[in-house]
């Protein structure tokens, strides 16, 4: 029965630790890059929700101030005939 620093010697040798150490480096490497990357990505998040909240009144006020043609506008978005096929 080998004993520990045995083992150890050998992983060495067999070149056990390198690749463990390989894939530490990748892990931490991954690792800083979400933390670098977290504020640029927050950023955009709270970006696009502020200017989807900003865009809410506009739209309530353009529906009430024209609603012949917002009728219209909701009408092709979201009614009508389709151009897919139901096969």
């Amino acid at each position: 029965m080998e004993d520990a620093h045995a083992l150890f010697v050998r992983g060495f040798e067999d070149g056990c630790c390198v690749n463990v150490m390989k894939e530490l480096l990748k892990i931490t490497i991954c690792a800083l890059l979400v933390v670098v990357l977290s504020p640029m990505v927050g950023f955009w998040v709270v970006a696009l929700v502020g200017s989807a909240m900003a865009l809410l009144p506009l739209g309530a006020a353009l529906s009430q101030a024209f609603p012949k043609a917002w009728a219209h506008m909701s009408e092709s978005a979201f009614g009508g005939k389709t151009h897919l096929s139901a096969s």
